[in-house]
């Protein structure tokens, strides 16, 4: 069902909403400067619970279709407890004054945060929330992009750029769109559920019981979906929350939050150990390859528990209006984890996490000038990134890490820094130890100027590569090409890493000949060795050895030759057999061939 003129107190109050979910590090109280008033909606104030606290409010998101093929999974590090410091208890942004009470905010545990979903096809999600002493109003929204920070308190502006926020009851679902001013709704939705003319009668009717846990039917978001396919949320980003209405009072409460991610296929990611560290990518699979131009790879040791501190700039939560994504509800701290690798690149951080395995000490920042923008307890993980589709975590990073299993998260960006690839894997890192050297080359045998591929095949992990080629030249690639000349040629490899170091050498694995039509000359001298056997009954091949001198000795190659045959020509008699009675008896019977014509 689809209905027109709907008014844009909803925009309203999702405009708050989301200011408020930017700002979820703690329980915070907003005054807005001004009473906004449309329709029956009054809002002064916004405030919010501490959404970091699990038991006092928890959302996850889960699978819309019967066979949960559009939901992926993305398991989470083991948290413990929480410690937040704020840089003030006050701070200003425009006419809206932010209030924090550290006093009224303990440490929290985030021992039992659910895992993280993301949908790989795009869909209306199914949400689950539990805010206990609680209702309210269920929705998804997503992130209005174009929205000016400037343009705040021009109301209008911004209810046109407000995106459509799906409501969810127990028996329907409703999807409203500020901007176009109309409705779609699927299930058992009435008339009477609704009244364009006053929204607080719209929310009030349609709230739903947070107490002991509200879920969505996903019958009902798959069934949406199906009706409305043009509908669905848009590949990126979209936040589910839920809020409380107040009228009297004039405040809005915030009461959940959970990031919502959607993309349109599925993006796994693989590894591969490379001479300058362990590269990450994203497989051949993802159709959107040409669409990263960032990649955020984060490391983090999966057998360790980790408690976090949290220093959160109030000044900045205050001005980042835009920037909904940054909260500390359920799941987010890992995205914003991930966006931290980035964070100077956009925009000023708000929360600054560091990460302390349970019992070690406090880490310290990390170098401004180190790859890894991760406070973590040393040898427990590290973050990175790299403006292309692959990012490559540096040996030097893999040397410090302990050995064990590690989380491994990969996340891919397009040039709006919006989420379009995520992924999640376990990773068995281990220690370099002591390298075993070992390669192969290909071809190994054929004419002058071959070119021959060799590969390392070493064990170990070694991370430095010394190539002897045979012929006076080296390389310090792991996997180069040479080009070679005549001859049989000597290979050595020695290799290293900060476990000890290994050698290997192959006698005459490389075997060049002389190319056909070729001449004998240039640089190269060259002597024909005549067989001193006793006669046999086939022919005896030609053997012809070159030696050429070089600064680090002579190459000696043999070459072999079919012996002559045939009747006296261009390639004279076949003497070979007879040896040198053979040889002595044409001479003679060449003087006499001679003394007789005289």
């Amino acid at each position: 069902m689809k209905t027109s003129g709907m008014n844009r107190s909803v925009g309203l109050i999702v405009l708050l909403l989301v200011i408020c979910w930017a700002v979820s590090a703690a329980p915070v109280s907003i005054d807005l400067g001004k009473t906004y008033e449309e329709k029956g909606v009054r809002i002064s104030t916004i405030e919010s619970l501490d959404l970091a606290d699990l038991s006092e409010s928890s959302a996850e998101i889960l699978s819309t279709s019967e066979d949960g093929s559009d939901i992926k999974t993305l398991e989470m590090p083991g948290f413990g407890n929480v410690h937040r410091t704020f840089s003030a208890t006050h701070a200003e942004f425009k006419d809206i004054s932010l209030v924090i009470n550290p006093s009224e905010m303990p440490d929290v545990n985030w021992a039992g945060m659910p895992p993280f979903n993301i949908y790989i096809t795009q869909t209306v999600p199914t949400i689950r929330m539990t805010v206990p002493g609680w209702q309210g109003n269920a929705v998804v929204t997503g992130y209005p992009e174009d929205w000016e920070k400037d343009s705040f308190s021009d109301i209008s502006t911004l209810l046109r750029t407000t995106e459509p926020v799906f409501m969810y009851h127990p028996d329907r679902i409703m999807r409203v769109d500020p901007a176009g001013n109309d409705y779609t709704g699927f299930g058992a939705f009435h008339a009477s559920d609704y009244d364009k003319d006053n929204i607080s009668y719209t929310l009030e009717h349609n709230l739903v019981p947070l107490d002991t846990g509200f879920l969505a039917q996903a019958s009902l978001s798959e069934g949406y979906a199906r009706a409305y396919p043009d509908n669905v949320l848009n590949v990126g980003r979209s936040g589910a929350g839920a809020f409380y209405l107040d009228s009297s009072s004039e405040k809005l409460t915030v009461l959940a939050d959970y990031p919502v991610v959607i993309l349109d296929q599925n993006s796994e990611m693989e590894w591969a150990w490379e001479g300058s560290g362990i590269e990450f990518e994203f497989t051949p699979a993802y159709t959107h390859q040409s669409d990263l131009r960032r990649t955020v790879v984060l490391l983090i040791k999966s057998d360790a528990t980790y408690d976090v501190d949290v220093e959160v700039d109030v000044s900045e939560l205050a001005r980042r209006a835009k920037n909904r994504w940054n909260g500390m509800g359920s799941a987010s701290p890992l995205l914003d984890i991930l966006y931290s690798a980035i964070r100077e690149d956009i925009e000023p951080a708000a929360f600054t996490y560091s990460l302390t395995a349970s019992g070690e000490p406090a880490p310290p920042p990390p170098p401004a000038t180190g790859w890894s923008q991760l406070a973590i307890t040393d040898g427990y993980g590290c973050l990175g990134t790299s403006e292309s589709a692959s990012v490559t975590v540096p040996v030097s990073e893999i040397r410090d890490l302990l050995p064990g299993t590690y989380y491994a998260y990969l996340m891919g960006l397009n040039s709006q820094n919006e989420i379009i690839a995520l992924d999640q894997k376990m990773m068995d890192m281990h220690r370099p130890t002591d390298p075993v050297a070992d390669f192969s080359a290909s071809p190994r045998s054929g004419t002058d100027s071959l070119t021959v591929e060799f590969t390392d095949e070493s064990a170990g992990y070694p991370d430095t590569w010394e190539w002897d080629f045979g012929d006076g030249t080296s390389s310090t690639e792991q996997n180069p090409s040479h080009s070679y000349g005549v001859g049989r040629f000597t290979v050595t490899l020695n290799v290293s890493n900060s476990a000890g170091s290994d050698s290997i050498t192959k006698t005459d694995y490389i075997q060049i000949t002389r190319s056909s039509g070729r001449s004998d000359g240039g640089g190269s001298s060259g002597s024909f060795a005549w067989s001193t056997e006793e006669p046999s009954p086939t022919p005896t091949d030609l053997s012809v050895v070159e030696e050429t001198a070089t600064p680090h000795g002579v190459i000696r190659s043999e070459e072999t030759k079919p012996a002559p045959s045939g009747p006296v020509g261009d390639e004279g008699i076949n003497i070979w057999p007879f040896g040198v009675v053979g040889l002595l008896v044409v001479l003679l019977g060449a003087y006499l061939v001679m003394r007789s014509k005289q």
